[in-house]
């Protein structure tokens, strides 16, 4: 049998709590960078040289990609004519890669190539112009003499 003495214990109305501490080897460290691989692995670089995992990314796909409805910006949504969501992890199914440290290029600014595009038209008009009129006056020359 197993008697208990009661009579040295006391208690105090505050929180209790249990901390721990484990040891790896290293030092503090600060995060000092993040990346991402291919499959989606979200890595935190810390100032003491460790690396480590702290997240991953997911893709998701449709059966009808051209049946999604814009929610603005670059943002889309769901509809009955995209089909259900298919989601994942990268390079698993048909879900593609990710490629870290990478810029997209192909996102234009569609109000800034109009501009230019208009700036393009009208220096086209302005040099045909200044093209006719030079052979407006190569003419008057030719019949003047």
């Amino acid at each position: 049998s197993i008697k208990l003495n009661m009579a040295g214990i006391t208690q105090t109305a505050s929180v209790s709590g249990l901390i721990t501490q484990d040891q790896d080897g290293y030092a503090t460290g600060q995060l000092s960078a993040m990346s991402v691989d291919s499959t989606g692995n979200l890595f935190a670089t810390y100032t003491n040289g460790k690396s480590q995992v702290i997240g991953q990314t997911s893709l998701t796909n449709f059966a009808n990609v051209q049946g999604l409805a814009q929610a603005g910006g670059t943002n889309w949504r769901e509809t009955f004519a995209s089909g259900v969501p298919v989601s994942g992890t990268p390079q698993s199914g048909t879900l593609g890669s990710i490629t870290g440290q990478a810029l997209e290029e192909s996102n234009v600014d569609l109000t800034m190539e109009l501009v230019n595009l208009i700036k393009a038209q009208s220096n086209y008009q302005a040099n045909a112009k200044t093209i006719s009129t030079q052979s407006t006056i190569m003419q008057t020359t030719i019949q003047m003499t």
